[in-house]
C-alpha cells in the first residue's frame, strides 16, 4: 500500500490538487467589511511591540572620501547644513544621529552630494551608516564616500 502511494502521479499542470491551501483570510465578524478584502473576510492582523529609538542628534559629521583614480584617502568634517567641498563634490550633510549612550557605536548620516561635472542634481542622496557602508553606497566612478562617525565639535 506505502509502495503504491509513492507511485501515484501527481497533478499536472492545470489540475486542481486534492488538497485544499489553506485560507489567506480567517472569517470577519458579521457586518464588517475591511478594506479590499473579498466580502466577509479580514486579513490577520499581527500586533507587534516596537521599542522606542530615539537617535542623539550630532551638529558634526565625520565623512572618509577616497579618491579611486588617484588613491589618496581624505577626512573631511561636516558641519550639519553647511556645504563642504571635496575634490569636485559638493557635500552637505543634512542629519546626523547616533544612538543613545550603551546601545554601541554607529553613526547614521544624511548626505545630499552633487558633483559640479555631472550639474546641479544629486549625484547622491540618503542615508549612509558608519557600521554598514555597503548597505547604501554612493554610486560614483571617481569617488567613494563613508561615514565615519557623528561629533558635537
Amino acid at each position: 500500500m506505502l509502495i503504491l502511494a509513492a507511485l501515484a502521479p501527481a497533478p499536472l499542470l492545470g489540475q486542481a490538487a486534492t488538497e485544499e491551501p489553506a485560507p489567506l483570510f480567517r472569517p470577519a465578524p458579521p457586518g464588517v467589511v475591511y478594506g479590499d478584502a473579498p466580502q466577509g473576510f479580514v486579513e490577520e492582523l499581527i500586533e507587534e511591540e516596537r521599542p522606542e529609538w530615539r537617535g542623539v542628534q550630532r551638529p558634526v559629521a565625520h565623512l572618509r572620501g577616497l579618491d579611486k583614480i588617484a588613491g589618496r584617502v581624505t577626512d573631511i568634517t561636516a558641519p550639519v547644513g553647511q556645504p563642504v567641498t571635496y575634490e569636485r563634490l559638493t557635500i552637505t550633510v543634512r542629519d546626523c544621529r547616533e544612538p543613545p549612550e550603551g546601545q554601541g557605536a554607529d553613526a547614521f548620516v544624511w548626505l545630499e552630494v552633487v558633483d559640479s561635472k555631472s550639474g546641479a542634481a544629486p549625484v547622491f542622496s540618503g542615508w549612509i551608516f558608519a557600521s554598514s557602508p555597503a548597505l547604501s553606497a554612493m554610486d560614483h566612478q571617481r569617488y567613494d564616500l563613508w561615514a565615519l562617525s557623528c561629533a558635537t565639535s
